[in-house]
C-alpha cells in the first residue's frame, strides 16, 4: 500500500484494520525525522558564517537517515520484531548516557582549550566548525551506540 500524506481518516481506518505494514510505519518514522531535522534549522542559526549552517543541516540529515536505516536493517537481520519499541526505549537511554559523557568530555575539552590556547582561538569560523563538529560527533556516537544496542537485543532474541 501507499503512504497517506494528508487523509487522516483513511490512515486511522487502516491502523484500526491493521493493514499498515511495519515497513510503512518505518517510512512514516523516517520521514518524520527528516522533516523535523529540516524544519528546526531555518529558524536556528547561531553560526558566524551562514554557509556552515547549511553544511550542518546537510550532515545532520545524512547522519539521521543513515543511522535510522542502519538500526532498521540491524533489527530486520536479527529477530525482526518490536523495532519501534526498541528504538524509542534504547534511544532514550542511549541519549541520557551520551549526554552525560559529552558534558564530562566537553568540560574537559573547554578547560584544555582555556588553558592552552589564546582567548580568541574559538571565534568566528573556528567556533562554527568546532560547534558543528561536536553536534555531528554526538549524532554519530548516538546512532553507533543505538545500533550496537539493536544488535545486542535482536541477535539475542533471534537465537532463543
Amino acid at each position: 500500500m501507499d503512504m497517506i500524506f494528508y487523509n487522516i481518516k483513511e490512515l486511522e481506518k487502516r491502523l484500526i484494520a491493521k493493514t499498515i505494514t511495519e515497513k510503512e510505519i518505518f517510512n512514516y518514522f523516517l520521514l518524520y525525522f527528516i522533516i523535523a531535522t529540516i524544519l528546526t534549522f531555518p529558524t536556528v542559526s547561531e553560526y558566524n558564517n551562514p554557509w556552515i549552517h547549511w553544511i550542518d543541516v546537510t550532515l545532520d540529515l545524512i547522519v539521521t537517515v543513515v543511522g535510522i536505516k542502519l538500526t532498521w536493517d540491524t533489527n530486520a537481520n536479527g529477530d525482526n520484531t518490536d523495532y519501534f519499541k526498541r528504538f524509542i526505549s534504547l534511544a532514550f537511554v542511549n541519549t541520557i548516557r551520551i549526554i552525560i559523557k559529552i558534558i564530562a568530555v566537553g568540560i574537559l575539552l573547554f578547560l584544555l582549550i582555556d588553558l592552552f590556547l589564546p582567548d580568541n582561538f574559538l571565534t568566528g569560523l573556528r567556533q562554527d566548525i568546532f560547534e558543528m563538529t561536536i553536534g555531528i560527533i554526538f549524532q554519530v556516537v548516538f546512532y553507533f551506540r543505538l545500533n550496537q544496542s539493536f544488535t545486542n537485543v535482536s541477535r539475542h532474541n533471534s537465537t532463543e
